[in-house]
């Protein structure tokens, strides 16, 4: 659900229920390294796409961000998942197709904190550069310099 349009924000919500490659320039900044994330570099990590990050994210969790997951999923297990079935939501309806029993009952009994888990990782997708220069006022040049939003 990482895209743009004209305004460069998203407004398709079933966007990231899709496994189309987002369109338009995509960069993420991760605040405690300052290193952009762009469609490219999260295939080249994760083996997904960038409008997949969040539900691989919601199905493994992170302790350190207080985001539950679901108990017994890491990271590469949920880029299969997503690999597989290609969002959390459409992986959540059909449980019945993941060949691992303890897997599935995993899914199955942990269905709401992988959803609520989902909404933790949201990201806020219509800030633009100026409004980060608020936060990293001494930072030389803009995350994207060629005027794209940083997302």
């Amino acid at each position: 659900d990482i895209g743009n349009d004209d305004d460069g924000v998203d407004d398709d919500d079933n966007n990231r229920n899709t496994n189309r490659r987002p369109s338009g320039t995509i960069q993420m900044m991760d605040p405690m390294t300052m290193k952009l994330w762009t469609h490219e570099t999260v295939v080249e990590k994760w083996g997904v796409d960038a409008s997949q990050l969040g539900d691989v994210l919601a199905l493994a969790g992170d302790s350190a961000d207080n985001i539950p997951g679901v108990p017994g999923i890491g990271p590469k297990t949920a880029a299969q998942l997503m690999q597989e079935f290609g969002s959390l939501d459409d992986l959540l309806e059909n449980t019945d197709r993941v060949k691992q029993r303890g897997r599935r009952e995993k899914l199955e009994t942990y269905k709401d904190q992988a959803l609520l888990s989902r909404e933790l990782v949201d990201l806020v997708r219509d800030l633009n550069w100026t409004q980060m220069e608020l936060f990293y006022p001494d930072h030389e040049e803009p995350f994207a310099a060629n005027g794209d939003d940083v997302l």
